[in-house]
C-alpha cells in the first residue's frame, strides 16, 4: 500500500509538469516546477511525519483490539515492597556509580567533576494484583496479546486518541507471573491469546491511587479500587 501511493505521488509530480506544459507558456511551466518543488522541501518533511503518526496509530489500534471489551476478574489486590529484581538493579547501579567516583578524585582527594546532583526521591508504590483477563468472545479474542503492555490508570482517565493522554498517570507492570489450572506460577511465558490469569505487580505513581481500570493501548477495561 505504501509502495502503491509513493508510485502514485511521482506519477502527480510528473503529470502536473506535462501538463502544464501544453496549456502554459515555458516560464509558466518553470513556475509550475518551481511551486512544486519548494512544495516538497516545506511540505515534505511534514507529510512524512503525518504519514509515520498515521501508520504508528494503525498499528497501535490493531494490537489494541486483541482486548477490546475484555472482561477482568480481580482475584485480590494488596500492597506489596519493592521487587526484589528492581532492588538488585538499585544496587548494581550504587556500586558503578561508586567506582566513578573514585575514578574522578585527584591525588588531593577531591572529586574533579563537582558537586554530584541529588538523585530523584521514587515516590511509586508497588501493588500486587491477581486478575483473569477474559478477551471478549470473536475474532479478536484470537488475536495474541503481550501483558507486560498492561497499565492502570485513573478510572476517569481519557484513553485513546485523546488530548489528554495518560503518560504520568499510569502504573506500569514491573514484575509478571502465569497462574496455569493447578495453582503453578511461571515467568517463562510469551504472549497469550484467550483467558489467562495473571499475578502482576504494578509501580504506581502517586496519581494512581483508588478507583482505576486496566488499560491496553488504546483500549480500557475493568474497575479496581488501588489500596
Amino acid at each position: 500500500m505504501i509502495k502503491i501511493g509513493c508510485l502514485a505521488l511521482v506519477g502527480v509530480l510528473i503529470a502536473i509538469p506535462a501538463i502544464a506544459a501544453r496549456f502554459l507558456p515555458w516560464w509558466g511551466t518553470l513556475l509550475v516546477i518551481f511551486a512544486e518543488v519548494t512544495l516538497l522541501v516545506v511540505g515534505g518533511p511534514k507529510l512524512m511525519v503525518f504519514g509515520f503518526k498515521q501508520f504508528a496509530v494503525r498499528l497501535v489500534g490493531r494490537k489494541s483490539r486483541a482486548l477490546r471489551g475484555a472482561q477482568v476478574r480481580v482475584h485480590r489486590i494488596e500492597p506489596t515492597g519493592k521487587p526484589a529484581s528492581l532492588t538488585r538493579d538499585d544496587s548494581a547501579e550504587t556500586e558503578g556509580d561508586d567506582d566513578d567516583d573514585d575514578e574522578d578524585k585527584d591525588v588531593s582527594g577531591e572529586e574533579a567533576g563537582g558537586t554530584a546532583e541529588p538523585e530523584e526521591p521514587d515516590d511509586r508504590r508497588y501493588v500486587l494484583v491477581e486478575f483473569t483477563i477474559t478477551p471478549q468472545a470473536g475474532p479478536a479474542a484470537m488475536e495474541y496479546y503481550d501483558t507486560t503492555e498492561l497499565k492502570l490508570v485513573p478510572y476517569d482517565a481519557e484513553v485513546g486518541l485523546t488530548e489528554k493522554p495518560t503518560a504520568g498517570y499510569e502504573a506500569s507492570v514491573v514484575e509478571q507471573w502465569l497462574i496455569d489450572e493447578a495453582g503453578t506460577a511461571t515467568r517463562d511465558f510469551d504472549k497469550l491469546t484467550g483467558p489467562a490469569r495473571l499475578r502482576t505487580i504494578f509501580a504506581c505513581p502517586p496519581t494512581v491511587h483508588g478507583r482505576a481500570k486496566f488499560q491496553y493501548y488504546f483500549e480500557a477495561f475493568g474497575d479496581v479500587m488501588v489500596p
